[in-house]
């Protein structure tokens, strides 16, 4: 049997999108080099998210790609992913990392690196919130100072 998707729909070069609430509340934001559409999802590739909470921007994603389910909203985001807090200015950094709207939430099963001013955090797999500020770390986590020089 082969996959319900294997012909694309579309495909698009400088893309936006943005998703809203119920309320017309900013959910996210995603700009993208391209992007090829199918029929349960869209994968985009060099890729830019800025998340929102009440309407103000929380935190921003890279990515050197994404793929958002057409039915959920859920962002998967692949290759060198980077998060920056715009409240704390930490930075997660992995290589995937899945945004599940439903919950508001980042998870990950890969390694991970957090860092806030000179305290880093590393360890393997993570469950965190829009703004950085919540954060589980699963195993392997080893945490220590940077000197500011590094």
């Amino acid at each position: 049997q082969e996959p319900p998707q294997m012909h694309p729909l579309m495909e698009a070069q400088g893309v936006s999108f943005v998703e809203w609430d119920s309320l017309g509340k900013k959910i996210w934001e995603l700009k993208a080099n391209s992007a090829i559409q199918f029929s349960q999802e869209t994968i985009l590739k060099n890729v830019r998210v800025k998340l929102f909470e009440e309407g103000k921007p929380v935190s921003e994603s890279e990515a050197d790609q994404v793929t958002m389910d057409s039915l959920t909203s859920d962002l998967e985001l692949k290759g060198k992913v980077k998060v920056i807090s715009y409240l704390d200015g930490a930075q997660l950094t992995t290589s995937e990392l899945k945004w599940v709207a439903s919950e508001e939430k980042f998870f990950t099963e890969e390694k991970v690196r957090i860092k806030k001013d000179n305290l880093v955090i590393q360890g393997k797999g993570l469950i965190g919130n829009l703004n950085l500020t919540s954060i589980i770390i699963k195993e392997q986590v080893t945490t220590y100072f940077q000197s500011s020089e590094s």
